[in-house]
């Protein structure tokens, strides 16, 4: 038998889950609710028992992956892999009770987002859209990256979320087929982001969770990650690099100058500060070529953050 607990941040506390696995017998919930992080430690201690009781978190920062664990965190991690997004975490949970197909369109409608996913969870695509405007404008970046194919959709919508009923007329009138989620009562209601995270705990094969990054855990996160941050408009694009070490006298002419493939050699053992920074560059690079599989005139801004002891990028991605 194994047990793990799941949890959703929601902004202001948190979603949870207990889930129970036993042989080939269905994963059960055995508790679910919300609290508030000051309350996690003894909640953790009181489900856990005696037992080491696993846990992830699924969260996101205006839609994109979370980098680092909130602020004062209170639980210490069993493994080190216990970040989840939890549009993924969501339909690893509905997928692993067989609720939609890998072929399938997974849509959870929350009431300050819209999250979706395709493919099997944990290999397939996924993401979270901030509801800014009609909920048509945060629907259509999603509908442009499955138009190619008019599959069947899979609706979650919260009690709480508004539009729920326009999502499934605008989904009939793109041709996708919507078909509401209804969940069982022995669920307890819990919410399918923090399910999906506890479930990740205990599956080994599901490869979708990531390790924090380590640094400085300030509520002011993006000002500690300020190194190495892009903003790219589709007007303009500013790229700024500070970079506070020996590598001064390299900063501006790295900044200036293009990388060549041969820098390595061209700098003689150079320091492992110029070696993150290169590395970061490319990693950089690399992000925005991505951005070419973007269908055309929808991109509004992109965002791309590392911090200065990382060379790991991450991304948000604002479109119309």
């Amino acid at each position: 038998m194994s047990r793990a607990l799941g949890l959703h941040f929601l902004g202001d506390r948190y979603a949870y889950a207990l889930i129970q696995s036993s042989g080939d017998a269905p994963v059960q919930v055995i508790a679910a609710g919300t609290i508030e992080q000051e309350n996690l430690a003894a909640l953790h201690q009181r489900l856990g028992g005696e037992l080491i009781l696993p846990w992830c978190l699924a969260a996101e920062n205006d839609g994109a992956m979370l980098s680092h664990l909130p602020p004062r965190w209170p639980l210490r991690a069993v493994e080190p892999e216990v970040l989840v997004h939890p549009a993924t975490a969501a339909a690893f949970w509905d997928w692993e009770h067989g609720r939609f197909d890998e072929n399938d369109l997974y849509l959870w409608l929350r009431s300050g987002f819209l999250l979706w996913a395709k493919g099997i969870p944990g290999t397939g695509r996924a993401g979270c859209i901030p509801r800014r405007g009609p909920l048509q404008d945060n629907l259509r970046p999603i509908l442009n990256r499955v138009q190619r194919s008019r599959c069947n959709a899979v609706v979650s919508i919260d009690g709480d979320a508004p539009g729920g009923d326009f999502l499934i007329q605008a989904l009939t009138a793109a041709g996708h087929a919507p078909r509401e989620l209804a969940r069982p009562t022995q669920e307890m209601g819990a919410d399918p982001a923090a399910a999906g995270a506890a479930l990740a705990a205990i599956k080994p094969e599901f490869q979708a969770v990531y390790v924090p990054e380590k640094g400085p855990r300030s509520p002011h996160w993006r000002t500690a990650m300020g190194l190495g941050s892009v903003v790219a408009l589709i007007t303009a694009t500013a790229f700024t690099i500070a970079q506070q070490s020996s590598l001064s006298r390299w900063q501006a002419s790295l900044e200036t100058e293009p990388i060549h493939e041969d820098v390595e050699q061209a700098i003689a053992a150079p320091p492992n500060e110029l070696m993150q920074l290169l590395e970061r560059r490319q990693r950089f690079v690399q992000a925005l070529r991505q951005l070419a599989d973007t269908p055309p005139n929808t991109l509004a801004e992109v965002e791309i953050l590392s911090s200065p002891d990382s060379v790991n990028i991450r991304d948000r991605v604002r479109v119309k």
